[in-house]
């Protein structure tokens, strides 16, 4: 069985799963009990070898350099730094010297010894580090040394949990307390008997001035806040959706949310090696705290905390996830922010000079023809056809879509828009759009998608009417499509081809948004995209100006989502405008007419398509706006994919 340690000092486990202990002979002693659990048998008879090194034991062997630390003898010290002396060597008490420097209160060996590198953050057999000491004994100087050096003002002592802020208020040490604020110490860090720094400033003096307490009570946490609340909050959000938005995310990535399944509990979402762990953020009073964490005044406060100390979380917190569409905080309320503000890293199209070919697709994987086998066609798109598949990888079998490029097809400029489309995939993370999983260079040229189960959104309709719930299906569709064309627009992208054909269904409960080859990325001057090339044009779908000027924005995609409504509301069974033609429709809406209330459709989202359909383009609604409405008109016994707060 392989002995895992845990952090920087002596903490070891046997395997994945076994409790970690102090100290490598401590966790022989451990398995070496009859009622030990772990092992096959309890560990009897040893197999001689050397001693364990001193950074892997919880008490060593008293050298000179602990005896002539522990009498102050400064010389003496400096002479033994010169030569190969261990400077993290334990004691029979497990305490290095610089515990031992710090016990005795001498600044002058405290800081010759941390100049010479030693631990600052190393527990002895007690579970105390340097810093402890120094605040408990009252040693100003030896705490100053140790914070210029990064020892942590947040390591709880084992057993009885104290910081090193609830060493210097049972002292009753102001100067203390405030150089250790000042270095970033949580104000309200508990014990394991959830005492706070401010309940013992009067345990240790009775008669202490009473300004101490209110120093604690009264400050609020000084922690920078390195990031602000729209960066990382999503509102609700379920495990299922946060896993995806934090799958391919390196670690330290986070978000916050709030669960769908347990009602007004928050979450801190995050990655640690390739895994997406998940913690409750508890709240106690105006307070807030993670497992033994400390009190923290706000979301922003703790997210600051963890993102300086990882105070028990697996690492730190680095890089916020940011929300598509930003949850507006209100009591009782909910609501959205625009997101406009959220631009990301400019996408790399077959328009943009920072083009990638697809043989060097940074962002994708590169799927071998050996790693897929093909099944039934299940559809056509504009450069060739769609397939289910699967596919072969290490972490086994998955189901996936398979988009063709047809050799006979193969032109260049039909190359060049099959690139395009990968590349306008590549970086698209979100729960309403289609998962681009990697390309396969074929011959043909394929590009492997996540699977969506129930297909197309208009053969739903058209095959499965009967099953639909008008008054809760359509809203939470209506809603999850405008929230991932929000998405889309905060990524400076237009989607040109926004119908019901390309919204496919994983679910009843997830709408996702699809097929993005006739979508162009728009320059940060420029909210419009100006078309140039030819092509067949889904122009009963497109606004009056992408017809007349080839141009195109997320206001002629608000257009086209009007439209898709309509569909929607029509189950599919006509054809918007019917046998007209393109420039027939043109002139049509441009005459003021437009499309008729479909019989299932309300008065309210009739409105809304109007709304979508008005000839002055500022006048059209934005999508996060157009999810909110949505949002709004979802039952909230049946609320999924929504933010509510």
């Amino acid at each position: 069985m392989q002995i895992r340690r845990h952090g920087e000092d002596a903490f070891f486990s046997a395997g994945e799963n076994g409790p970690i202990i102090h100290g490598l002979e401590e966790l022989i002693r451990h398995y070496e009990q009859p009622d030990q659990v772990g092992l096959v048998c309890p560990l009897s008879e040893l197999c001689k070898g050397q001693p364990p090194p001193h950074d892997a034991r919880r008490h060593g062997r008293t050298n000179l350099l602990h005896r002539a630390t522990r009498q102050c003898e400064v010389e003496l010290v400096k002479e033994l730094l010169r030569t190969d002396y261990n400077i993290d060597a334990k004691d029979q008490n497990g305490q290095t010297a610089l515990h031992l420097a710090c016990l005795s209160g001498e600044p002058k060996i405290v800081l010759d010894l941390l100049e010479h590198g030693a631990s600052t953050n190393c527990l002895d057999g007690e579970g105390h580090t340097p810093l402890h000491y120094a605040c408990r004994e009252g040693y100003l100087q030896c705490v100053h040394h140790l914070l210029d050096h990064g020892a942590s003002t947040t390591i709880d002592s084992l057993g009885s949990r104290w910081a090193p802020l609830h060493f210097a208020a049972y002292r009753g040490d102001r100067e203390i307390m405030l150089l250790l604020l000042e270095n970033g110490a949580p104000v309200r860090p508990r014990t394991i008997s959830e005492e706070l720094p401010e309940d013992l400033v009067n345990c240790g003096q009775p008669a202490l001035r009473p300004d101490l307490t209110r120093l604690l009570t009264e400050r609020r946490d000084s922690v920078h806040h390195r990031y602000h609340r729209e960066d990382w909050f999503h509102g609700k959000l379920s495990r299922e959706e946060a896993n995806y938005l934090l799958e391919n995310a390196s670690s330290g990535s986070f978000l916050i949310r709030t669960s769908i399944r347990a009602e007004n509990t928050v979450v801190l979402s995050m990655v640690s090696n390739g895994y997406v762990k998940h913690f409750t953020v508890s709240r106690r009073g105006r307070f807030h705290f993670i497992d033994d964490g400390p009190l923290l005044d706000s979301l922003e406060a703790l997210i600051g905390h963890y993102s300086h100390h990882d105070d028990g979380l697996p690492c730190l917190l680095r890089a916020p996830v940011k929300p598509v569409i930003n949850p507006v905080v209100s009591s009782g309320s909910s609501g959205w922010r625009s997101t406009a503000s959220l631009h990301s890293s400019p996408i790399t199209t077959a328009l943009s000079p920072n083009a990638t070919p697809v043989g060097q697709l940074e962002n994708a994987s590169i799927i071998t023809m050996d790693q897929l086998k093909l099944g039934q066609k299940i559809g056509g798109g504009e450069f060739g056809s769609v397939f289910s598949g699967i596919w072969h990888s290490r972490n086994g079998s998955t189901q996936v879509a398979v988009k063709t490029l047809h050799e006979e097809h193969s032109t260049p400029e039909k190359h060049r828009g099959f690139v395009r489309e990968v590349n306008m995939m590549l970086g698209l993370v979100h729960p309403c759009i289609v998962k681009l999983i990697g390309v396969c260079l074929g011959p043909p040229l394929m590009m492997v998608q996540e699977l969506v189960e129930l297909g197309s959104l208009m053969k739903f309709l058209q095959e499965r009417a009967d099953t639909v719930q008008i008054e809760v299906d359509f809203p939470r569709w209506s809603q999850q499509i405008a929230n991932g064309m929000s998405y889309l627009e905060s990524r400076q992208l237009v989607h040109r081809d926004l119908a019901a054909r390309n919204i496919l269904l994983a679910s009843r409960m997830q709408a996702k948004i699809s097929d993005f080859g006739l979508s162009r990325a728009v320059q940060m001057d420029d909210n419009n995209y100006h078309a140039t090339t030819g092509g067949k044009w889904p122009l009963k779908w497109y606004a009056p100006e992408a017809i007349n000027y080839g141009s195109f924005s997320t206001a002629s995609d608000v257009w086209s989502f009007g439209v898709t409504l309509w569909e929607m509301y029509s189950f599919g069974t006509e054809q918007p405008y019917g046998p007209m033609t393109g420039m027939e429709v043109l002139a049509f809406v441009e005459a003021g007419s437009r499309l008729k209330a479909p019989p299932a459709c309300p008065d309210w989202c009739y409105d809304i398509m109007l709304r979508c359909w008005n000839l002055e383009i500022k006048k059209r609604p934005r999508f996060d706006e157009l999810a909110r409405m949505f949002a709004e008109k979802i039952p909230l016994h049946v609320v999924n994919n929504v933010v509510v707060v």
